[in-house]
Protein backbone atom coordinates (compact mmCIF):
# COMPACT_ATOMS: atom_id res chain seq x y z
CA UNK A 1 0.00 0.00 0.00
CA UNK A 2 1.58 3.45 -1.00
CA UNK A 3 1.60 5.67 1.68
CA UNK A 4 0.51 9.69 1.01
CA UNK A 5 3.32 11.41 0.33
CA UNK A 6 5.05 13.58 3.36
CA UNK A 7 3.64 10.37 5.57
CA UNK A 8 5.68 7.86 6.88
CA UNK A 9 4.30 3.68 7.21
CA UNK A 10 4.24 3.09 10.94
CA UNK A 11 7.04 2.43 12.96
CA UNK A 12 8.53 0.65 16.29
CA UNK A 13 10.94 3.08 16.47
CA UNK A 14 11.80 6.51 14.60
CA UNK A 15 15.17 9.21 15.19
CA UNK A 16 14.25 12.05 14.26
CA UNK A 17 17.51 14.90 13.49
CA UNK A 18 16.48 18.76 12.15
CA UNK A 19 18.75 18.88 9.47
CA UNK A 20 20.48 16.72 6.45
CA UNK A 21 23.58 18.18 8.13
CA UNK A 22 22.27 16.91 11.60
CA UNK A 23 21.94 13.53 9.86
CA UNK A 24 25.04 13.09 8.48
CA UNK A 25 27.05 14.43 11.17
CA UNK A 26 25.35 11.64 13.81
CA UNK A 27 25.26 9.05 11.36
CA UNK A 28 28.39 9.45 8.50
CA UNK A 29 29.22 6.64 5.93
CA UNK A 30 31.65 4.58 8.14
CA UNK A 31 29.11 4.56 11.15
CA UNK A 32 26.62 3.12 8.79
CA UNK A 33 28.98 0.69 7.66
CA UNK A 34 29.17 -0.18 11.19
CA UNK A 35 25.93 -0.66 11.51
CA UNK A 36 24.98 -2.66 8.69
CA UNK A 37 27.99 -5.06 9.62
CA UNK A 38 25.99 -5.57 13.08
CA UNK A 39 23.06 -5.94 11.25
CA UNK A 40 24.75 -8.39 9.01
CA UNK A 41 26.62 -10.64 11.54
CA UNK A 42 24.05 -11.03 13.99
CA UNK A 43 24.54 -10.47 17.99
CA UNK A 44 28.57 -9.75 17.52
CA UNK A 45 31.18 -8.70 19.81
CA UNK A 46 32.91 -5.06 18.60
CA UNK A 47 36.32 -6.57 18.25
CA UNK A 48 35.15 -9.13 15.43
CA UNK A 49 33.03 -6.09 13.53
CA UNK A 50 36.09 -4.12 13.83
CA UNK A 51 38.06 -7.00 12.16
CA UNK A 52 35.76 -7.47 9.74
CA UNK A 53 35.89 -4.10 8.50
CA UNK A 54 39.21 -3.68 9.03
CA UNK A 55 39.59 -0.38 11.15
CA UNK A 56 40.64 0.54 14.60
CA UNK A 57 38.67 -1.03 17.45
CA UNK A 58 38.52 2.38 19.42
CA UNK A 59 36.81 4.08 16.06
CA UNK A 60 34.38 0.90 16.09
CA UNK A 61 33.45 1.05 19.40
CA UNK A 62 32.61 4.87 19.73
CA UNK A 63 30.56 4.29 16.46
CA UNK A 64 29.19 1.27 18.48
CA UNK A 65 28.21 3.54 21.34
CA UNK A 66 26.80 6.45 19.04
CA UNK A 67 24.45 3.70 18.01
CA UNK A 68 23.68 2.72 21.03
CA UNK A 69 22.86 6.25 22.18
CA UNK A 70 20.46 6.16 18.86
CA UNK A 71 19.10 3.38 19.95
CA UNK A 72 19.93 2.16 16.54
CA UNK A 73 21.93 -0.78 18.53
CA UNK A 74 21.56 -2.77 21.64
CA UNK A 75 24.00 -5.27 23.42
CA UNK A 76 22.90 -8.77 24.62
CA UNK A 77 24.20 -10.13 28.19
CA UNK A 78 27.36 -11.53 27.17
CA UNK A 79 28.17 -7.37 25.79
CA UNK A 80 27.64 -8.79 22.20
CA UNK A 81 25.97 -6.04 19.64
CA UNK A 82 23.55 -6.24 17.50
CA UNK A 83 20.58 -4.41 15.80
CA UNK A 84 17.10 -5.11 17.12
CA UNK A 85 15.39 -3.92 14.16
CA UNK A 86 14.48 -6.06 11.37
CA UNK A 87 14.78 -2.87 8.93
CA UNK A 88 16.41 0.83 9.11
CA UNK A 89 15.28 2.88 6.93
CA UNK A 90 17.01 6.90 6.40
CA UNK A 91 14.21 8.98 4.78
CA UNK A 92 15.34 12.35 4.21
CA UNK A 93 12.44 15.29 3.64
CA UNK A 94 13.47 17.17 1.02
CA UNK A 95 13.03 20.33 2.86
CA UNK A 96 15.82 19.38 4.75
CA UNK A 97 18.24 19.65 1.56
CA UNK A 98 17.31 23.17 1.48
CA UNK A 99 19.40 26.12 2.49
CA UNK A 100 18.96 27.78 6.10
Amino acid sequence: MNQPRGELEPADYRLNFASAAQLLSELPPRRLDTLREIKRAGPVSIYAVAKALSRNYSNVHADVQKLIEHGLVEKDDSARVFVPWEDVVVRVDASLLQAA
